[in-house]
């Protein structure tokens, strides 16, 4: 691996062994979901190699202040689909129509922007 800088490129020291046995910390609202922990677990397993044994994902605070805000109270929400049958932006799988005049998700509104 290089560093290519204004004064040249100037060689960075050898990477140690990688840890094969990565796991990725604080999963967040998606913890109990397996195919996010298994897509994590990919990627982490991919930066491996290059030396990198810990990888945390943080989501923006104001989308993890809206996820708080509608947390608990999901179905009060109109939401906007993913594309599958019963899927929104946030993630919320819909199990009924919102009520009439409910306000948007503002998860999904952020994501959807």
């Amino acid at each position: 691996m290089q560093d290519f800088t204004s004064g040249g490129t100037r060689k960075n020291p050898k990477l140690g062994p990688a840890d094969q046995n990565v796991e990725f910390t604080g999963l967040g609202v998606d913890d109990d979901d397996p195919d996010v922990a298994t897509l994590k677990n990919a990627i982490a397993g991919n930066l491996a190699p290059m030396g990198v044994t810990d990888v945390t994902f943080v989501e923006p605070g104001e989308i993890t202040d809206a996820r708080n805000q509608i947390r608990g109270r999901e179905d009060a929400y109109m939401h906007v689909s993913d594309g599958t049958f019963h899927g929104c932006l946030c993630g919320y799988t819909m199990q009924r129509a919102a009520p009439s005049g409910a306000p948007e998700c503002p998860v999904c509104v952020l994501l959807d922007a």
